[in-house]
C-alpha cells in the first residue's frame, strides 16, 4: 500500500513540474427514451450507437423508464440502432454529435411483422436537446469551410451569433454586453487564451485555429452546464478533426495582390502611392487510418506570408524652423515669426542640422500639425509577416472500452517591422523592429467506458507562447 501511495505521489509530482491544465469536456451527449407503439416506455432495451468514420460503437440498455444515456461521445456523425424482442429493429443513421452539446433522440418501436427493420435516414442535421437549457450556438465544418474569411480564422464566424456585438474584427467583439475577461476558450478540452491579454483581449488564441484544423466550435451564452470548468460566463469550445476509416484531403492556394487594390482618398491627396498588400495563404489537410478501425491521424499544414505597408502621417518641422524660425500667431490672429537663434546668440549645432536633414524629411501635407511650425508625412510603412501553423491529431481505439487521443498545435510567428504593436520605424531609412514567437498548445486524453452508464475521461494538456520583441 505504502509502495502504491508512492507511486503515486510521483507520478503528481512529475505532473506539477510541467505546465498542464487540466481539461474540461470536448465530447457530446446524447440521450433518449424508447417506447412501444401505445407509447408505454420500454425498460431493458439495447441501444448501440456507431461513428460511421471509425467504425468505433458504444452499447447500452434502457433503465427502468425507457431512458438510454451516452454521456461521453466524440464528435461526429452517427449511427443509432435500437433492438427488442419482438419489435422491428430501428436504425437512424446521419445523427451529428456536437461538442458540449447535449441531444436527444426518441424512439418509438413498431411490432415485428413483414418488414423486421424500420430505417430513418437524417441528413446530419443536429438533434434537439430537452435535457440541457444551455443557451448554445454550435457552428459546423461546412459554413467554417464555406465562408469566405480573409485570415482564415473560423472565430471570425462567432461574430455572427445571437448576442455578439463587434467594432471591428472578433477581437473587439463583446458577447451579452459583457467584459471580454468573462470569455473562456479552450480547444480539444484545453484552455488556448493568453491570460495577460484575457481582460482587454478576450478573443486572443495562442493556437491561432485556422478554417484547415478545426471541426466545429460552439458558443455557449446562458446556463452552462458542470462541463463548462473554468472563470468565465461564456464558453467558447473549439475541436480538432480527427481521422477514419477512409482518406481524405485537399490543398488551397490563396493569394491577393496590390495590383487589385485602390489607393485611399488621402493618399491620393498627398500623392503618397497605395499601401502594397502580396499575400500568399497556402496548404493542406489529410484524414486517413494508420490501423483500419483502431488508429487514425489528421494533420493540416496553413502558411501565410504577407508582405504589405501601412500609411502613417508623422509631424515633422517645416523647413524654415529647422533654421529656428517659428511662427506663430498673436493675440489678434497675426501672424509672427522670431528667430530663435539670433534671439539666443547661438547658431545652429552642426550635428543635430545633419541628424535632422538626413533622417527627417520635410512636410509634405499639413493635415497634422499646426501649419506654423510643424506640419504632416504621409509614406507607407513596409512590413512582412510569415505564419507556419501545422497540427497534427492521432486517435487509438485501444478496444471497446478504452479510447485515447493527443492533439498538438504549432504557431510559427516572425515579422519585421512589427507595426501591430508600434515596432515600426518612424521614417524611410530608418530601421523597426520584429516579433519572433514559436506558440504550441497540446491535449492528451483517455476515455474508458466501465458499464452502460459508467464514462471516465482523463485529460490534460499544456500550452507555451515564447515571444521575442527585438
Amino acid at each position: 500500500m505504502l509502495k502504491r501511495l508512492s507511486v503515486i505521489a510521483l507520478l503528481l509530482l512529475i505532473l506539477g513540474l510541467f505546465p498542464t491544465a487540466w481539461g474540461q469536456a470536448n465530447t457530446g451527449r446524447l440521450d433518449g427514451t424508447v417506447q412501444d407503439p401505445q407509447g408505454a416506455y420500454l425498460p431493458g432495451v439495447k441501444v448501440e450507437i456507431v461513428n460511421t468514420g471509425t467504425n468505433a460503437r458504444w452499447t447500452t440498455q434502457t433503465d427502468a423508464q425507457g431512458v438510454f444515456i451516452f454521456p461521453v461521445l466524440p464528435v461526429g456523425i452517427y449511427m443509432l440502432t435500437v433492438e427488442a424482442p419482438g419489435f422491428k429493429k430501428f436504425v437512424r443513421e446521419n445523427i451529428r454529435v456536437d461538442v458540449a452539446v447535449a441531444a436527444s433522440v426518441n424512439v418509438k418501436l413498431e411490432v415485428s411483422g413483414v418488414v423486421e427493420e424500420v430505417t430513418v435516414t437524417s441528413t446530419g442535421e443536429e438533434v434537439i436537446s430537452k435535457t440541457s437549457q444551455e443557451l448554445t450556438t454550435v457552428i459546423s465544418r461546412r459554413p467554417i469551410l464555406d465562408m469566405p474569411l480573409v485570415a482564415r480564422n473560423p472565430i471570425t464566424l462567432a461574430t455572427l451569433a445571437a448576442g455578439v456585438t463587434t467594432s471591428g474584427g472578433e477581437r473587439a467583439s463583446r458577447i451579452n454586453g459583457l467584459r471580454q475577461s468573462v470569455i473562456n476558450i479552450t480547444q480539444d478540452g484545453i484552455n488556448v487564451q493568453d491570460n495577460f491579454l484575457r481582460s482587454g483581449d478576450g478573443f486572443f488564441i495562442i493556437s491561432s485555429p485556422t478554417v484547415e484544423n478545426v471541426e466545429q466550435f460552439t458558443i455557449t451564452t446562458s446556463t452552462t452546464d458542470a462541463s463548462a470548468t473554468g472563470s468565465g460566463a461564456v464558453f467558447i469550445r473549439l475541436v480538432t478533426p480527427s481521422g477514419s476509416n477512409e482518406f481524405h484531403g485537399s490543398l488551397f492556394e490563396f493569394h491577393r495582390n496590390t495590383v487589385l487594390n485602390a489607393n485611399s482618398f488621402f493618399n491620393n491627396l498627398t500623392g503618397t502611392p497605395r499601401e502594397k498588400l502580396i499575400r500568399n495563404q497556402f496548404g493542406g489537410r489529410a484524414s486517413f487510418p494508420i490501423v483500419k478501425d483502431k488508429i487514425f491521424m489528421f494533420t493540416s499544414l496553413d502558411i501565410t506570408t504577407t508582405a504589405s505597408e501601412v500609411t502613417r502621417n508623422r509631424t515633422v518641422l517645416t523647413a524654415e524652423a529647422r533654421q529656428g524660425i517659428f511662427r506663430y500667431r498673436d493675440t489678434s490672429g497675426q501672424i509672427r515669426t522670431v528667430d530663435l537663434f539670433q534671439a539666443g546668440g547661438i547658431g545652429p549645432d552642426p550635428f543635430i542640422m545633419r541628424i535632422l536633414n538626413e533622417r527627417y524629411p520635410l512636410p509634405n501635407n499639413f493635415q497634422i500639425g499646426d501649419g506654423l511650425v510643424t506640419g504632416g508625412f504621409r509614406w507607407n510603412v513596409p512590413t512582412f509577416s510569415r505564419v507556419i501553423r501545422p497540427s497534427w491529431r492521432v486517435d487509438w481505439r485501444i478496444n471497446n472500452t478504452h479510447t485515447a487521443e493527443a492533439i498538438y498545435h504549432l504557431v510559427r510567428f516572425d515579422t519585421d517591422n512589427d507595426t501591430l504593436n508600434g515596432f515600426e520605424p518612424m521614417f524611410p531609412g530608418m530601421k523597426g523592429g520584429f516579433q519572433d514567437s514559436w506558440r504550441s498548445t497540446g491535449s492528451f486524453a483517455v476515455r474508458s467506458s466501465f458499464g452502460p452508464n459508467k464514462v471516465n475521461e482523463a485529460r490534460f494538456g499544456f500550452q507555451r507562447a515564447p515571444v521575442i520583441f527585438g
